[in-house]
């Protein structure tokens, strides 16, 4: 049986798991990661961020797996992802920089005009 951290190859490529005392797979954040069903969820090597819904919440992870929890980040297409202080995700457009800044500053998810993550 499987317990705690643990990395695994699938085809030639390694993939981070994490695993309770009882074997089963990790559901949650551990260590400013998030892991589901035991996986590390992390953005694809293509893309500096993606968002992912778990547990009935929004997360924004970077591609080492790290939660991003406030501010912004640019992606590597030019636009800029924000997680403001209530912890909504929102996509800003290249042009919309100072405008992600702004947003993530503050805690109404109305301000600004971002693209949300649902």
């Amino acid at each position: 049986m499987q317990k705690g951290s643990k990395t695994i190859d699938f085809g030639g490529v390694n993939h981070a798991f994490y695993f309770k005392e009882s074997g089963k797979g990790y559901n949650a954040v551990k260590g400013n990661k998030l892991y589901v069903n035991g996986g590390l969820v992390k953005a694809t090597d293509s893309k500096y961020v993606a968002a992912y819904d778990a547990n009935g919440k929004q997360y924004l992870v970077d591609s080492n797996g790290s939660i991003i929890g406030k501010g912004r980040v640019a992606d590597d297409l030019g636009g800029v992802w924000a997680v403001n202080q209530a912890g909504n995700i929102g996509f800003f457009t290249s042009g919309d920089k100072s405008d992600a800044t702004t947003w993530a500053k503050g805690t109404d998810a109305n301000t600004g005009s971002p693209t949300f993550i649902n």
